[in-house]
């Protein structure tokens, strides 16, 4: 399995809510493997531009994740695998940041929600404007980035 993973930092406009963006790349391992997603204390928004991630439950449950979503702060290893083409964006909050996008931050705790969800419908933009900062080769990942967050934060400020 060969994937691709870069991180940017913020816009300094928006260092104070966001730790980094990031994007992995790369194709699924055909033998299904499951890898996983380590706790740092920050929730994270991830959209999915490509096939579906699936979470491993502990009893081996396979639970499909949404396109588009919200995962709150994991305490434990959260097992996931990718199914195919893998192409995901994503804006890694600092630990108070998500306040901007659901009241209810710590009933994500080791999980998430779908955007469909969240309370403030100005985000609800992102995973398309993220979508299309990705394919546009004109600027930099940081700063289309950054100019689908800052729009979105403008509307809820």
């Amino acid at each position: 399995m060969l994937m691709e993973y870069t991180e940017r930092p913020p816009h300094p406009d928006l260092a104070d809510i966001i730790r980094t963006y990031w994007w992995l790349r790369g194709d699924a391992d055909p033998a299904g493997a499951a890898d996983p997603a380590l706790p740092d204390g920050s929730p994270e928004l991830i959209v999915n531009l490509a096939d579906p991630w699936e979470r491993v439950t502990a009893d081996g449950a396979l639970l499909t994740q949404p396109p588009a979503f919200l995962v709150g702060q994991i305490l434990r290893p959260m097992v996931v695998r990718p199914t195919g083409r893998i192409a995901l964006v994503a804006v890694r909050f600092e630990a108070h940041g998500a306040a901007l996008v659901t009241d209810s931050i710590g009933a994500l705790t080791d999980s998430w929600a779908s955007f469909d969800t969240l309370r403030a419908t100005s985000f609800r933009a992102l995973p398309s404007a993220l979508a299309v900062a990705e394919i546009d080769g004109t600027l930099t990942e940081a700063t289309r980035a950054h100019r689908a967050l800052s729009a979105c934060v403008r509307r809820v400020a």
